[in-house]
């Protein structure tokens, strides 16, 4: 996949738990020296990185429980200022699994909006890094 990539986007990487030097891996992309990281579910859980969107390809596959989609997807929009991002399943035929982390990820943006809309939170702020009440 890296290698498909590469001819449009040069910063890309790949990591998987076979990667000997991850942390350096993970810090370039951190830092922007890498743009587009390709990645198995090493990165799924424990890890937050701002700014970033997710792509899962082969979201049919069996490996992708909805607790593991759901797992990938909350990597995005975690940062304060940058609390959006996309989230694109590639498949060959949808899941119940994919269908699960759509309602709940969708439940849970539901959520935060009501939350955000009692307590008078202004939400175009967000991308500001200003969270104001009005």
């Amino acid at each position: 996949i890296t290698s498909l990539i590469k001819p449009f986007e040069k910063k890309v990487n790949f990591i998987s738990s076979k990667t000997e030097n991850r942390t350096a891996i993970i810090n370039d992309f951190r830092s922007g020296k890498i743009k587009i990281l390709v990645t198995t579910t090493i990165l799924e859980r424990g890890i937050t990185l701002k700014g970033i969107n997710i792509c899962v390809l082969g979201s049919e596959h069996k490996i992708f429980s909805s607790s593991t989609l759901i797992q990938i997807c909350g990597r995005v929009g975690r940062k304060k200022d940058y609390p959006y991002g996309e989230i694109i399943y590639f498949h060959n035929g949808i899941t119940l699994a994919m269908i699960k982390s759509y309602i709940f990820l969708f439940y849970m943006n539901y959520k935060r909006k009501r939350y955000f809309d009692k307590n008078k939170i202004v939400e175009q702020n967000c991308r500001n890094n200003t969270y104001e009440k009005n």
